[in-house]
């Protein structure tokens, strides 16, 4: 009899054992100190990602909305925008964690600079990787942008974006000399 009871002793151990494995695991991935931290969130799956449909667009400020979820349903996002003129990153803001409809807010805020358009994580971490090789060194770029690195963590930049970064008459292109006329050519 005694060894029936051992049976089920060490069974419901091990089942213990397993949930609070489980448990640790998924506290592992959320918080620090009990508040969530960018570099915690950054282990979070990505979810939609939004960018400026302006980043085509020479010398326009783009922003962008880089967003995670994590499988409880809680998001982190990081929004910020750049300048294309010079490199620079003059807003920068991470906020976590927050509901869905929180992260889809920060899409409409963004909006001031145009529609924007859902596009693939890598993306927007080009983006913004790409501004901050552009920059000159020393440039004075937002506040928050450690924040908006570490939460997008080892996310690829293999984004497929063509960035134009510079003054927009840096890429004004010189109308070809027009051709003479049948009269030009003649009475010329």
């Amino acid at each position: 009899m005694g060894n029936s009871r051992d049976q089920r002793r060490a069974k419901k151990i091990a089942k213990q054992k397993k949930t609070r494995a489980a448990a640790q695991a998924k506290r592992a991935t959320r918080t620090v100190g009990g508040k969530p931290s960018a570099l915690k969130a950054s282990q979070w799956p990505t979810a939609d990602c939004w960018l400026s449909e302006s980043w085509h667009e020479a010398g326009e400020p783009v922003s962008a909305v880089f967003v995670r979820a994590h499988d409880d349903g809680a998001h982190a996002y990081a929004a910020f925008t750049v300048d294309l003129s010079d490199g620079r990153v003059t807003e920068a803001d991470v906020q976590l964690p927050v509901t869905s409809n929180h992260a889809m807010q920060a899409v409409v805020n963004r909006a001031e600079h145009g529609h924007m358009s859902q596009v693939s994580p890598e993306s927007v971490v080009q983006l913004l990787q790409e501004a901050l090789d552009f920059a000159q060194p020393g440039t004075a770029h937002a506040k928050g942008l450690q924040k908006v690195l570490d939460l997008m963590g080892d996310t690829s930049r293999d984004g497929d974006l063509s960035l134009r970064f510079g003054a927009p008459e840096d890429f004004e292109v010189t109308e070809a000399p027009k051709k003479k006329g049948l009269l030009s050519r003649l009475f010329g």
